[in-house]
């Protein structure tokens, strides 16, 4: 058998070591953590919608990400041939972006690039306003966020860290029977891994 009449067979044993890892971390995940939509309305609750705390939980909520939110510069434009940094891409009338050029497996994915949903990008330009934030600014000033989102995880009845949050996340998609197995690549590829390792690691929530 030639390697071009393997390829069917092995994306059959592929998708089925993925969803036996799912079906792992689903069982191991649901004995600790809430699903991250529950955890977004409790931060709400507690700190008010426009915080920054439910601000930076929502950003979580559609890049689940490590901790690299605190290194976001504000712009108007993107320039492809500029990657040294993160940028998060504010214009009026257009949805926000948000372009991750360094972060710790960008060697192996490259660039993350996301635009956030409607009800985000305005959150995002409401806060920006608020604080008076200028382009060329970082969005969250502070070098890490991690101490800050274990402040939030432990106001919420939780302990942890910023992996908490994208346990949390995988958990919940994982969850749902309407994703399929690109939707789970992507949401793999945003965190910065294959989609095999994505399903094995977050279950492990109280080491």
């Amino acid at each position: 058998m030639t390697e071009e009449q393997k390829q069917p067979y092995v994306k059959v044993i592929i998708a089925n070591n993925n969803r036996y890892q799912r079906e792992v971390t689903l069982k191991k995940a649901r004995e600790h953590l809430p699903l991250y939509s529950d955890f977004m309305e409790n931060v709400k609750s507690i700190y008010g919608e426009n915080s920054k705390e439910f601000l930076l939980i929502s950003l979580y909520d559609e890049l689940t990400c490590r901790d690299d939110f605190s290194q976001l510069l504000v712009t108007p434009a993107y320039k492809a041939s500029i990657s040294t940094y993160n940028y998060i891409v504010v214009r009026s009338g257009h949805p926000v972006e948000a372009i991750l050029n360094q972060y710790k497996t960008a060697k192996k994915y490259g660039s993350i690039r996301v635009t956030f949903s409607r009800e985000v990008s305005n959150r995002i330009k409401r806060y920006i306003n608020n604080h008076n934030i200028q382009y060329g600014d970082y969005l969250f000033p502070n070098s890490k966020l991690s101490g800050f989102v274990s402040g939030i995880l432990t106001r919420c009845g939780l302990k942890g860290s910023i992996s908490i949050l994208r346990r949390m996340k995988v958990s919940e998609m994982y969850n749902s029977p309407d994703h399929s197995e690109d939707e789970y690549e992507e949401l793999a590829k945003r965190m910065g891994h294959s989609s095999q390792v994505a399903a094995s690691i977050y279950h492990r929530v109280n080491e």
